[in-house]
């Protein structure tokens, strides 16, 4: 959630929470796709200032 996109604004939580409630119900591996997608449209061109960690956790009932 720290990636910045040229206007130097962050990708944040609630842009993650948003990406991670409209994947949900998909497969672990969409949702990682997509939170990627969704990150990389928005930070468009600039490089990342730092390392990338994502954790996607499925609940079973």
């Amino acid at each position: 959630s720290e990636a910045r996109n040229p206007r130097n604004e962050l990708f944040g939580e609630e842009r993650l929470a948003r990406a991670a409630h409209r994947l949900a119900g998909e497969s672990v591996e969409s949702m990682v796709t997509g939170v990627l997608d969704d990150m990389k449209a928005f930070v468009e061109d600039r490089p990342l200032d730092d390392d990338l960690t994502l954790v996607v956790l499925r609940r079973v009932r």
